[in-house]
């Protein structure tokens, strides 16, 4: 038989199964042919047939012969479903290949025979059923769906934990080689205070061992000085018994007993020096014997010499960047200076040119001044030649005014020389007019 596309069942809606046929090739065996469609990226089960008749259901399952679980999406599929006895006429059929997939089919019509016909109205058993099918349905998709969000939830909060198990294990990582770095410098210094403290016992040890040696000596000298006393008062007893007592005698005793007084007090500073030594060899032993247990004390100050190494490391970046800013001041002024010694050299260039237009002026300036110069010394000197003329000229004697400076000329001729005078520093005047525009 054929049959059109059927919706699925399912709640998402988004396979769809076209049936071609759904029928009886033997009376041993089901086969449902059809193309699936919106089934890319789904994973198929075996597929599962489930049939309905007169209130009983049987649930068949696929053979393995066409592979049923490989579905591509507008590919023919087929599917075999065995069945033992008798074909029956089956009131639904239902087409399941996912939890989530279930399709509802056409039931087949029985070989060799014609489909029984069916009442409109189904009994109030049937209606029942119907409605409990229904309502199993949409219960089963509600937990589906619920299983479905539970399933996400899970897997988030997995991403989750996994992300925080990265993150703190990174964490933790870089703490525990933080703390293997200092337990090495820790271990380390220990070190290096226990050979210090060794070497400060051993030095201590040499000390006594000398210390030692001395009071040896001390003790045999003191040791010989009573021996020397006791025979010195053994020879005055024995010279006493033997003579009679004169001055000589008595001063012999007086001396041996003046040499045991010093001995004596020889001794007494001997004993006090031992003393002295004894006591200071316990305070360094105690000193050395005190050092092991005071390792709290020497990280507490290695922990103040680090505070202090960044405080000076600290003041070591400012002076640092104290120097670089008077670097780039200097390198400022430096540049400044380099600019006006350029623009120095590029005017002292511009006027040292043999072409340039200030020189050329400057040049055309001189020479007019020079001109005018001459014109003026042959100016003054026909001025005074014509004055030494009139001087020497016979006549009456020129009438000279208090208050002038210089004598009183008449006739034309001295209006000539004074006019040319005065156009000769006329025209000074003007060239050093243009001379000092030009300059300036």
């Amino acid at each position: 038989m054929t049959a059109g596309s059927i919706p699925p069942a399912s709640a998402t809606g988004a396979a769809v199964f076209d049936v071609e046929r759904f029928e009886w090739p033997s009376p041993e065996q089901l086969e449902l042919h059809g193309r699936w469609y919106g089934v890319r990226g789904l994973r198929f089960v075996r597929p599962t047939l489930m049939l309905r008749a007169d209130g009983v259901s049987r649930r068949l399952l696929a053979t393995l012969e066409h592979k049923p679980w490989a579905a591509l999406d507008g590919e023919p599929w087929v599917a075999a479903f065995p069945w033992q006895g008798e074909p029956l006429e089956f009131e639904e059929a239902e087409l399941a290949v996912t939890s989530a997939v279930v399709q509802m089919l056409e039931p087949p019509a029985v070989p060799g025979g014609t489909r029984r016909k069916r009442s409109s109205r189904p009994d109030d058993k049937s209606r029942a059923l119907l409605q409990e099918r229904e309502q199993a349905r949409h219960e089963r998709d509600a937990a589906l769906n619920a299983r479905e969000t539970a399933l996400r939830e899970r897997d988030e909060a997995l991403d989750t934990r996994n992300t925080a198990l990265r993150e703190s294990g990174a964490a933790a990582q870089a703490q525990l080689e933080r703390l293997r770095e200092e337990l090495e410098s820790a271990r380390t210094e220990r070190e290096e205070l226990l050979a210090r403290v060794d070497e400060e016992h051993e030095a201590a040890r040499r000390e006594r061992d000398a210390l030692r040696a001395r009071f040896g000596g001390v003790e045999t000298e003191r040791d010989e000085a009573v021996r020397r006393a006791e025979q010195l008062a053994a020879q005055l007893d024995t010279a006493q018994s033997a003579a009679p007592a004169t001055e000589t005698l008595v001063r012999e005793r007086e001396h041996a007993r003046h040499v045991a007084r010093e001995l004596h007090a020889r001794l007494k500073g001997t004993e006090t020096a031992l003393q002295d030594a004894a006591r200071e060899r316990d305070e360094l032993l105690n000193e050395v014997g005190g050092a092991r247990p005071d390792v709290e004390a020497i990280a507490r100050e290695r922990e103040e010499l680090r505070g202090e190494i960044a405080l000076i490391a600290r003041e070591r970046d400012e002076l640092r960047g104290w120097l670089d800013r008077v670097g780039r001041e200097r390198d400022e002024l430096r540049a400044r200076l380099e600019r006006e010694a350029r623009d120095r050299e590029e005017l002292r260039a511009r006027i040292d040119a043999p072409d340039s237009t200030a020189r050329i002026e400057a040049r055309d300036y001189r020479e007019r001044f020079e001109a005018a110069q001459a014109a003026l010394d042959a100016a003054r000197a026909e001025l005074a030649e014509h004055q030494q003329r009139l001087a020497t000229a016979p006549g009456p004697p020129v009438a000279v005014a208090p208050s002038a400076p210089r004598p009183a000329v008449s006739g034309p001729p001295s209006w000539a020389a004074r006019l040319l005078a005065l156009g000769a520093l006329a025209v000074l005047i003007v060239v050093l007019a243009i001379l000092t525009h030009s300059l300036g």
